[in-house]
């Protein structure tokens, strides 16, 4: 008989405890159910967080290989620029100034309208045969250099448009000379500045046709009192001036109706 009633407790203990969860009140262990829930949670959001930060990091190296890449090339790029100006200063002399106007644009330029045409800060770049140029029109003007270049040689390609251009050389503040080249030949002046008006001398001249919508290789070359032109190579001008100007910058322009093109503008000294 105390059998049966000793196992009659047993299953009534085992019942109660059970039903009030072995103890532990029911709020404590909804609070432990919600805290593990909030654990897991925190757990998935520290896990995405991670797998988007090695996404990120992916990228990262990404960009980072792809700019080494690119300064690696830059390098190389201003090592062969630095054996290219050795070779034109090799043959040229020092380098005062060049622009090919592959950068699409006329900085370093000193460019300029007439009186009366709009202002402009730079002058159009165009496409010529997958080439950038400079494309000057009549009233514009697109000046470079110092005006404390002595002796030097100035060369670029021209190609005529519409009528013709006037280059000067030895620009400065006193005065400068200025050749016309177009479709009839290339006529060389001086032009000294004065407070009243400008005092202009025809120096030389040679006849020789200039084809327009045609490339030529220009080449002014001046030495103390001396002013050297070649066209194509071939000489075109040769004048001693015995009151020269010996320093001064270049530049282009014209009026009229003026249309021409230029590129690979070189100025070399010391040769």
């Amino acid at each position: 008989m105390f059998k049966k009633w000793s196992l009659v407790c047993v299953i009534l203990l085992s019942i109660a405890l059970l039903v009030t969860g072995c103890g532990i009140p029911q709020e404590d262990y909804d609070a432990v159910v919600a805290e593990r829930g909030g654990a897991e949670a925190k757990i998935e959001r520290m896990q995405s967080d991670l797998e988007t930060a090695r996404s990120d990091l992916s990228i990262v190296e990404g960009e980072l290989a792809t700019l080494q890449r690119q300064v690696t090339s830059l390098h190389s790029e201003l090592a062969q620029a630095q054996i290219a100006q050795a070779v034109v200063e090799e043959y040229f002399g020092k380098i005062l100034f060049f622009d090919n106007f592959e950068d699409g644009d006329t900085k370093g330029w000193d460019c300029q309208s007439a009186p009366g045409l709009p202002a402009t800060e730079g002058l159009p770049v165009v496409m010529e045969n997958g080439k950038h140029v400079l494309q000057i029109e009549a009233g514009q003007y697109a000046g470079a250099g110092s005006k404390s270049w002595g002796d030097y040689t100035f060369q670029t390609r021209l190609k005529l448009l519409q009528e013709g251009v006037i280059i000067s050389f030895r620009a400065s503040d006193v005065g400068t000379y200025f050749l016309e080249f177009n479709q009839d030949g290339i006529f060389v002046h001086k032009e000294i500045y004065k407070q009243t008006e400008h005092e202009f001398t025809f120096l030389q001249q040679s006849w020789q046709p200039h084809n327009p919508n045609q490339w030529y290789d220009l080449i002014v070359e001046v030495k103390g009192n001396n002013i050297k032109v070649c066209v194509n190579g071939v000489p075109a001008i040769d004048y001693t001036d015995s009151e020269p100007l010996l320093n001064g910058a270049i530049a282009f322009g014209g009026g009229g109706n003026m249309l021409i093109q230029a590129d690979n503008v070189l100025v070399t000294t010391g040769k």
